[in-house]
């Protein structure tokens, strides 16, 4: 950029001419709250208390998948079946998808640990 593109206010003759506002010449100072004594609605971590578990459920003896190819295939099957008879207008809710994958488990006598992967296969037959 040449000195005569750029506007007059804006050239600078001499760099000592350039001063700071006075502001920001000085340091910030940060000042913090009192600290109060660890109540009852803090974390635990800081009361010396144990850690609160999560109040999510426990799911991965929910998350198997059925390793024989051939049951895969049935249960995508009964799974085809299930969702054929669903109302398609409505998707279903997480629970309404968890008892019908629990449901068809239990009409092919299979264990719980697949309820996670039925619930995949029902979700893509729907």
């Amino acid at each position: 950029m040449r000195k005569h593109d750029v506007p007059k206010a804006l050239q600078l003759k001499d760099m000592s001419s350039l001063r700071l506002d006075a502001r920001l010449e000085e340091k910030p100072t940060l000042e913090l709250a009192p600290v109060e004594s660890a109540g009852s609605d803090s974390p635990p971590e800081f009361s010396g208390e144990t850690p609160r578990r999560s109040k999510r459920r426990q799911t991965s003896h929910l998350k198997l998948v059925p390793e024989p190819r051939h049951l895969r295939e049935e249960l995508r099957a009964k799974c085809a079946l299930a969702a054929a008879a669903i109302d398609k207008a409505r998707p279903l809710t997480k629970d309404e998808m968890e008892q019908l994958a629990r449901r068809v488990l239990g009409e092919a006598g299979q264990p719980e640990g697949y309820v996670g992967w039925m619930m995949v296969v029902l979700a893509t037959e729907f």
